[in-house]
């Protein structure tokens, strides 16, 4: 039923039929719905392989963020060798970028 789901999405009712009486010994009943409901679980399935894709580069993300402020935290200013902007408190920075060397 798979391949002829590929060719026909949508099969006429004596499409179906054929299909399930001849080939699969089912109802037409069973083949309608299974026709019916293989368009969502495609869809399902779609949808859990982007999830996985989406969690791992979120994985990433946040390690590359770990990563970035770790190494923050020991960054130094490369003019004076003084702590970084994150480690000095915004009133110091705003002062220390006012006065004069």
């Amino acid at each position: 039923m798979e391949m002829f789901f590929k060719e026909f999405p949508h099969p006429y009712d004596k499409q179906r039929k054929a299909l399930g009486d001849d080939e699969l010994g089912l109802d037409p009943l069973q083949t309608k719905f299974w026709f019916q409901n293989k368009p969502t679980q495609m869809k399902a399935q779609q949808e859990r392989h982007e999830n996985a894709l989406l969690k791992a580069e979120n994985e990433k993300l946040r390690a590359d963020n770990a990563r970035y402020k770790e190494a923050l935290s020991h960054a130094t200013c490369p003019t004076c060798g003084g702590p970084s902007v994150g480690e000095m408190s915004f009133d110091k920075q705003h002062l220390r970028l006012r006065m004069p060397d």
